[in-house]
Parts: C-alpha cells; structure tokens; sequence
C-alpha cells in the first residue's frame, strides 16, 4: 500500500510525528515537502494479540477450558492470557480428585500466578492451609537476609501461630489485588486439613480478618459463618471492613449470641465507608463445634466498652448505601442506638428488617415507624419480619412507617410475621397511600388461618404484578371471602403472579337434592344454586382479564358452622376443586362451565391450588373438550396441578401431556401441590 500526503498549501507531515503515532508505518522521503509511507501491514491475527487491551476483552467471553488452550498455543500466548486464566478462582475443595493439598504442581502455579488473583472463593481449610503457606514465605525471606540487614518476620499478636505442618507447604506470597473475595466457612464432612487454626473461634476470625486487611481494593465480599464469640474478634472484624474504602457489597452470616447481635450489627454498619451500596447481615447461633474458651466469651461490660469504640468510630453517613437486609437481630440495645442505625442510612431504597421489641418501641410503634420512614425517606422497597407481641398488642411500624414516607413511593412490600398483628383497616389505608406506584404484595403469615380484606387492594393497585398470599402449612395462612373478591372490579390487569384463598365458592348443601353434576340432564339449577353460580362466573370472569399472569395458585377455604376455616387435614375430601372452573359447560344439557373465561391466560405457566381433576364433579365435567381447549389456549402451561399422582392422570390429559412433546413445546407436569 503506498500513500502520498502533501500539498503546497497543507502542513508538511513530519516523519516523527507519524513515528510517534503510527509505530508500524516506515516512512520514505520522496521530496522536500511530500513523504512517501509505506505501511508494512503485519498479519492481522499476530497484530492483535499486540494489544493487551484486545486480548483482556476477548478473554472475558471465553471459558476456562478454552483460555487453558489458547495459553498452551505459544509463549506470547501465554503471557497474555496467563492472567486471565487466574482472575476467577474457586479453591474450595470439592472431592478427593480436585485436592489442592496433594497437587503440588497446582500449587506452585498458584504460587507463580497469585498476583494475578481479582475473585477469590476460599472455604475453611483452604484458607487455615493458605495461611501457612504464607508465613512459610516470609521465613524463608528473614532466613535468607544478610546478617548486616536481617529483618526478622514479625507476626502480629493477634494472628494464631503457624500450625505444625502435616503435609508439604508450598511458599506463596500474599494476595494482595482481591476485588472480590468469598469466604464459606461452613464445616465439610472432609477432614482435610484438622488443625487448631481451623477448630477455635478466635483463630478462625483472625485469619478472616487478616485477608480482608491484606486487600484493601476489596468491592465485593462475602462471608458465611463467621464466628465472631469475643470482643477482640468482633473489633478486629471491625476494624478489617473500615479498611475497605472501595467496598460496595458486604454479604455476611455472623455467628455469636443472640444478646449481642445488634452491637456487633451496628459495628459492622458503621464501619462501613460511604462506598458500600449494599450491605446484607444474617445472624446464627454458634453451634458448638468451634472450641472456646469460657473467659473469651464476650461479657456486658466489654460489650460496653465495644458501643463505646464503636461510636468514636462512627464513619461519614452512608450516602451510596441503597439495599440494608437485617435477618436474626435480637438483643437491641436501646431506642436511641436503634434511631441511629437508620438515620446513618439517609439513601436506603430497599430495606428488610426484623421485628423490633416492643420495649423499644417507645409504648407507642408509631413514633419508631414515623422516625424511620422520615430518617429513610427513599424506601421503596420494604420487608418487615414480625413475631408475636403479647397482650393483644399491635405492631403498627409497617403501618406508620408506610404512612411517613411520601404518597405513591413504595414498589414492593413484604410481611413476614402474625396477622393478629397486622389485619386492621390501617394496613389496607397504609398500602393504598401507594396504589399507583405499588407492584408486588407478599403477605407470609406464621399464624392460624386468619380473614383479610383485599377489596380496596383489587380495585386501586393498577400496576400490581404480584400479589402473593400464600398458605404456608395446613394450619397457618389467610383467605378472603367472595364477597370482597366481588365487590370491585378488578383493576390490577398487570398481575403476572397471583396466590389467593378464598371462602364462600363451595357449592350451596341443598337437603335431599344432589349436586347438579349427579343430576339427570337437562340439568334444573335451583334459584340458590344459580345465584351461586352467577357470583363464580363473576370471580373467572376477573381472573379472566389477567392477560400477563404466568403463575396462578387458586385455594378455596372451607368454613365450618362457626364460620372457621376448616383445615384440610380434617376435610372429608383432601382434594378441592373451585366449582365449574375447569368445564366449558353444556347449553343442552344445562350444566354450568366457565373455562372459555379463561381464554385470555395466553402466558400461564403454572396453575396450582384447587384445581384438581380427579374430584367428582371434575370426573363427570373435565373431559376431552376441555383438554383439546388447554391445548388451543393455554401454549405456555408447564405446571398443572390436577392429579396427586401419575397413575390418576386419565386420558384426555395424558393426551394433552403427549401433544405437548409431540409438538416439542415441552413438558406438561400434573405435579401435586405441597402448598
């Protein structure tokens, strides 16, 4: 390729400049003001590796068997995706073929290669293994030293000492470059590595603590089980997150007791710098496998002594903090603590936190819900884990806290906890200050089987996708009536999940007269029976208009002379079915059948609940049209919960299961519903 720059008008091209930009270009003077280059192209696939900023960027859509080749391909190769190949690295031990403690040359690659590291993922041993490694090193290194320089390695007091070695330890130096790192110190039945720094708790938190220091770029950490029993434990895992200044994801599961899981909660949260953008905190039980000196156990006063540090210490308000998940606090210490824990988090958006103690709640849970929901002025997202207040008290925080912060703001809200709690007109006013913003409702009860009104929900919520009221177990749970299912019309169209229980859709018990589907045809419904019917029609006809519902779980409840829910342990007949829903019906013969309601439900998945075909009344009224119909309209169904077991599945549907594969638009499952 030969190109000729120059006019008498334009600046003359200096060869150095071209240099200087052009690296590859040979340049050749052909007169005074015009050059001459001559670009000697290398071939394209070696020019490219030249650029290290390529090569990264092909890498990170490549698999590591694909890198493993692709640096076995030459030497120019290998150094460029050598560190690729030991960016993400997994050293959990997995089984007795993939022992990093028996493969010596893995570990000497390990070794070469550790400044390589950025995603680290460790468990126990390894991590009590590496350790070791490390303090051989630095050993070796003040053993080797001149007399006139010796510097002996001086380990911190706080460290445990080096474990008397089993098996060979390979010298590697310490990572350093972690951006993320991952720590699962959950015990494995394998006995690997069976030393005291892999058995007592204070050895185990110092290593923890020790690594975290070591790599101050952290972004990303994640710790499972950390077994923090004293104060020493607790200040140096402290002190180790205040150290991450570029930290934005803290995962952790603290192991400790329960009296002082909210002082060791909020050390972690105020030693967070304003990086972090999520933090999410489990707390558990130590479970007596870790060996522990009675006189480490953290006492009051030393606790005292840890609030009192702690609030010396307290960083810059969380301004980038948006997600705060608390699970397992207990222990609060006092109102004022409480108060501060939040107002340190002005930006939060999602937030789930336990109940709170009633104690604390200033005889008034108002005032700690309006303080919250002002402190946090930006939640939309909110998760609140409830237990049982005695003498018929009510928590009314979720409440309050909804009604302080701003109308139309809350996206998704979750409870978690006892309706006795809850199930007053004031949640359903609380929730309706956000009709317009509000897209999921998840409402997870722990108590017996409780009524709710959702009336206002169904008729004001028009851009709710979820609306999840699970029945956990037999026992516990909650149901509307049809009544309030019926007295609005639905204006929630959006919904993609829905879980509901309703009561009152049983067929009406007429005396000395059999249900319609055991009747001779033409069938004669009495004046009861088809206002019964005239309501059920109502009820399909709104599930109807749910065009976008993917997952539709149906229960009926049934009530007992009392008007209590029947459990359905004690139900004659396990299997429910809602009356008429599964049926197209008949003109001629006069037998009711809504399933042609259905036929919007173009995109459900899974249809579960009280849907079961192998009733009576389905028996006589679910047959062959009624799966040639699902076939034609329901493309999307994955899930159908009409039989307990394979051997009940009758034809039609074991035909309609058949077309599916035979039409290659997957599995049908009729799976038993263990809701």
């Amino acid at each position: 390729m030969h190109v000729s720059i120059g006019t008498p008008k334009c600046d003359v091209l200096r060869e150095s400049d071209v240099c200087d930009r052009f690296p590859f270009f040979k340049i050749a003077p052909l007169s005074r003001n015009i050059l001459s280059i001559h670009i000697a192209m290398l071939d394209a696939h070696k020019r490219f590796f030249d650029f290290r900023e390529l090569a990264d960027h092909v890498a990170g859509y490549l698999k590591r068997p694909e890198l493993v080749h692709l640096a076995l391909t030459s030497r120019k190769l290998n150094r460029q995706f050598t560190p690729a190949l030991y960016r993400t690295v997994d050293l959990r031990f997995q089984n007795s073929k993939k022992n990093i403690f028996r493969a010596i040359p893995c570990l000497q690659a390990l070794a070469r290669n550790i400044r390589h590291l950025r995603n680290l993922t460790f468990a126990l041993q390894e991590l009590a293994f590496y350790y070791n490694c490390v303090l051989t090193l630095k050993e070796m290194n003040s053993q080797n030293v001149d007399d006139t320089d010796a510097q002996i390695y001086s380990r911190p007091a706080w460290l445990p000492p080096p474990d008397i070695p089993a098996s060979l330890l390979i010298a590697m130096p310490p990572m350093t470059r972690l951006t993320q790192l991952s720590i699962h110190l959950d015990f494995s039945p394998f006995i690997i590595y069976s030393k005291p720094s892999v058995k007592d708790a204070q050895p185990i938190a110092a290593l923890i603590c020790w690594l975290i220091s070591s790599n101050p770029s952290l972004v990303r950490l994640d710790l499972s089980a950390v077994p923090l029993m004293d104060a020493r434990s607790g200040q140096l895992f402290g002190d180790a997150i205040a150290g991450l200044s570029r930290l934005k994801e803290l995962s952790v599961c603290i192991m400790c007791e329960r009296e002082h899981r909210f002082q060791l909660g909020c050390r972690v949260i105020f030693s967070c710098r304003s990086s972090i953008q999520s933090i999410i905190m489990n707390f558990d039980d130590e479970d007596g496998r870790l060996q522990d000196q009675e006189n480490t156990r953290l006492k009051d006063e030393v606790y005292g002594d840890m609030m009192v540090a702690m609030d010396a210490r307290v960083q810059e308000p969380l301004i980038n903090l948006k997600r705060l998940f608390v699970k397992g606090f207990s222990g609060w210490a006092s109102a004022a603590n409480l108060r501060s824990v939040f107002a340190h988090c002005p930006n939060v958006t999602l937030v789930r936190i336990p109940c709170i103690p009633y104690p604390l709640l200033d005889t008034n849970s108002n005032t700690m819900g309006e303080f919250v929901g002002r402190a946090c002025s930006k939640i939309n997202d909110f998760t609140y884990d409830a237990r049982v207040l005695d003498d018929g008290l009510f928590d009314y925080l979720p409440c309050a806290l909804l009604e302080a912060l701003p109308a139309q703001q809350l996206v998704n809200f979750e409870y978690r906890g006892f309706f006795d709690n809850i199930n007053f007109p004031g949640a359903t006013l609380a929730l309706l200050r956000h009709s317009t913003t509000l897209q999921s409702i998840h409402l997870r009860s722990k108590s017996s089987v409780n009524r709710i009104s959702f009336a206002l929900i169904f008729k004001e919520c028009v851009n709710l996708t979820e609306l999840a009221i699970p029945r956990n177990h037999p026992g516990e749970g909650h149901y509307i009536t049809l009544d309030d299912a019926l007295e609005y019309p639905w204006a929630c169209t959006r919904l993609q999940v829905l879980t509901l229980s309703i009561s009152g859709c049983e067929l009406p018990n007429l005396r000395e007269v059999p249900p319609y589907y055991l009747r001779d045809v033409p069938i004669d419904l009495t004046e009861e029976e088809s206002q019964h019917f005239a309501r059920l029609e109502s009820l399909y006809r709104n599930i109807g208009t749910l065009t976008d519902i993917t997952d539709l779980t149906l229960r009926m409840t049934k009530l007992d002379g009392n008007g209590n829910p029947i459990p359905p342990t004690r139900l004659l007949e396990p299997s429910t079915y809602m009356p008429a829903m599964l049926s197209l019906g008949s003109v001629h013969t006069g037998r009711p059948g809504y399933l042609h309601l259905l036929a919007g439900l173009k995109n459900i998945d899974r249809l579960v609940g009280s849907v079961r075909a192998n009733t009576v009344e389905a028996k006589r009224t679910v047959e062959w049209p009624e799966a040639v119909w699902m076939n034609e309209h329901w493309p999307q169904l994955r899930i159908a919960d009409f039989y307990i077991n394979e051997k009940s599945v009758t034809a039609p549907f074991r035909w309609l299961r058949d077309r599916r594969e035979l039409e290659d638009r997957g599995d049908l499952t009729f799976a038993e519903d263990e809701g």
